[in-house]
């Protein structure tokens, strides 16, 4: 099963696409985190298959989250909203 890592500080939003992969995901594992900082916590101690993140977070941007995050995975897919 892949998992796909959501970080997103909307809890609407985080509903939302959360919902939307498990109906149409056909299986995916889905796990959320409301910043950057927890996302990289839960990255280290998670395989994940893909990452979609919000772009504008408090503490950390989802750049600077991607950036942090490369350090460990240089391949896993990102996509930035």
């Amino acid at each position: 099963m892949a998992t796909i890592l959501i970080i997103e500080d909307n809890k609407e939003l985080q509903d939302l696409y959360s919902e939307f992969i498990e109906e149409h995901g056909n299986g995916y594992k889905v796990i959320l985190a409301d910043d950057g900082q927890t996302a990289l916590e839960i990255a280290r101690e998670t395989p994940i298959d893909l990452v979609i993140s919000d772009m504008n977070m408090p503490g950390m941007t989802g750049v600077g989250f991607l950036s942090m995050f490369r350090m460990k995975s240089k391949s896993t897919p990102v996509i930035i909203i």
